[in-house]
Formats: structure tokens, C-alpha cells, sequence
């Protein structure tokens, strides 16, 4: 869940509905994501398969959406799109070769630095732009 600059609420789904929502002046409305899998595209072409946590990078604005072992980015020209990640054995890296583990929990720092929990992994890694 987080707040954006305009005080709206943004927040995933469940595994059976895995995408994000917004509520702006007391109204939900779908924000990114299509029915269940895993697919980068425009915000109304994007599928999430199970997303877990949902920082946002204060200076970029940008939205970083742990999405079951994948980090995905969601910027403020609303294309959503891989960063790191698509498998389910622990492999360090930036990039979509980067294989975590049950991602769990996700920030971003000042400097941009994401940190990741992974579950099954047991395993914080500090992930560098």
C-alpha cells in the first residue's frame, strides 16, 4: 500500500485479482493490471500474479510493485514493466536474469536503493540502480 504526492491510496489485489487499485477523493478505481498472469505492458494490458508490496520512489515518483519473485515498476507515464526478476531460485543482479525467492517485502530508499525480503530465500537484498 502506499500514499502518493495527491493523497491517493493505492494498493494490490489477492491472487485472485492481482492488480492495483486507487482511491482518489473516496472512489476506487482500477489503476494497472488485467485478469491473473505476468505480463509488462500498458497499465490496461499489465498482468500481476501476486503482489506483495508497493513502494514508491519519493524523487522519481516511480512505483515499484514486488510482484510474487519479480520487482515491476510502475512510472508516472503509467507503462508498467519488469525491473528484476521472473524466477524462484535466489540469483543476485538488476536485471530480468535476477531470480528471487517469495518476494515478501519491498523498500526504496533515498538514494533509490530498492531492499527485498524474501520469503522462502530468507534472504534482504539491497538492490543498486
Amino acid at each position: 500500500m502506499l500514499v502518493d504526492n495527491s493523497q491517493t491510496l493505492f494498493f494490490g489485489g489477492d491472487l485472485d485479482n492481482p492488480f492495483t487499485s486507487n482511491i482518489a477523493d473516496g472512489v476506487r478505481s482500477l489503476y494497472a493490471g488485467n485478469p491473473y498472469g505476468f505480463m509488462d505492458g500498458t497499465l490496461t494490458a499489465a498482468q500481476f500474479s501476486s503482489i506483495t508490496g508497493m513502494p514508491r520512489n519519493a524523487v522519481t515518483g516511480e512505483m515499484y510493485v514486488a510482484d510474487s519473485h519479480a520487482i515491476r515498476s510502475i512510472t508516472d507515464s503509467r507503462v508498467s514493466g519488469s525491473l528484476a526478476g521472473r524466477g524462484s531460485s535466489p540469483v543476485s543482479g538488476y536485471d530480468n536474469g535476477t531470480l528471487y525467492n517469495a518476494i515478501n517485502g519491498i523498500c526504496v530508499d533515498k538514494e533509490r536503493n530498492i531492499y527485498i525480503v524474501e520469503r522462502h530465500g530468507k534472504t534482504v537484498r539491497k538492490v543498486v540502480p
